[in-house]
């Protein structure tokens, strides 16, 4: 049974990081949330002093100051914090492991100016390390911050694939449920000749009691699609999906592949993503 309980949050001192965490406790009010900073290993130890680890450490603890400001604001006290030293890739990827953790919010300091920045080089590879979802919140989804509070109750499931749209409709589900089924749910999809599989997913999320309505997307055109999808998810508060097809790396070195599909939603989408 899909349950959110323990989030993990990257904290890192930037000026997304209060907004991420109020974005992350308003979708999942009830879990515990694990607050981790990675103090860069350097490749000369004897660069990797007494005042190199103290200052990350102070930067640490002020981004978990941040975090708690917001979470206690919601009388969350769940809170658990760690600061760990070596590859942040490799060491959030272990901790991951360690404590189960269901659910990651990436944040990141790039900016949205064109061509789109993607999000920072660290924040990519962990999304391309991990297989568990990715809560992300784009460059421009920072910059709408303003237009995205007016838009709470609007929860967007994009699919490629309608044959595989039932792990990213379950974490949609679990959603509206969880506020009290106030969310519409918009479903966007390509358009196809197999009208059956659409007419089947309304009519079995009608019948759970949603709210649904669908969006069919004419391209075969992979940049034409996102353009369009992203257009009719503009005035939506989330977005989930499927992961593009990729392979999650498991050697150093490799780390931070993304498709092309999560590259041009994460580039270009003006609200949060969700991978699935």
């Amino acid at each position: 049974m899909l349950n959110i309980k323990k989030i993990l949050i990257p904290a890192i001192k930037n000026e997304i990081i209060s907004f991420a965490t109020e974005y992350g406790i308003t979708l999942f009010p009830d879990a515990v949330y694990h607050l981790v900073s990675v103090i860069p290993s350097m490749k000369r130890r004897s660069l990797y002093t007494r005042l190199y680890v103290g200052s990350f450490r102070k930067i640490a603890e002020d981004a978990f100051q941040d975090i708690e400001i917001v979470l206690n604001k919601h009388d969350c006290t769940a809170i658990k914090k760690a600061i760990l030293k070596g590859n942040p890739v490799k060491e959030i990827r272990k901790y991951v492991k360690q404590y189960k953790i269901d659910l990651v919010i990436i944040t990141s300091s790039a900016t949205p100016t064109p061509p789109p920045k993607l999000i920072g080089s660290t924040a990519t590879k962990i999304i391309g390390s991990l297989e568990i979802p990715i809560l992300i919140i784009t460059p421009y989804s920072y910059v709408n911050r303003d237009k995205l509070e007016k838009n709470k109750n609007g929860i967007g499931v994009l699919c490629r694939d309608p044959a595989l749209i039932n792990k990213a409709l379950g974490y949609a589900y679990y959603i509206i449920k969880k506020h009290g089924f106030k969310h519409r749910l918009r479903i966007i999809l390509p358009h196809t000749k197999d009208r059956i599989v659409d007419q089947e997913i309304l009519r079995r999320l009608s019948n759970m009691g949603l709210k649904v309505d669908l969006t069919l997307i004419r391209s075969d055109n992979l940049d034409i699609f996102v353009e369009k999808a992203l257009k009719e998810a503009q005035d939506l508060y989330l977005l989930i999906t499927m992961r593009g097809w990729r392979r999650i790396a498991k050697i150093p070195f490799l780390m931070g592949g993304l498709s092309r599909y999560e590259r041009l939603l994460i580039g270009l989408s003006p609200i949060p993503i969700l991978l699935v």
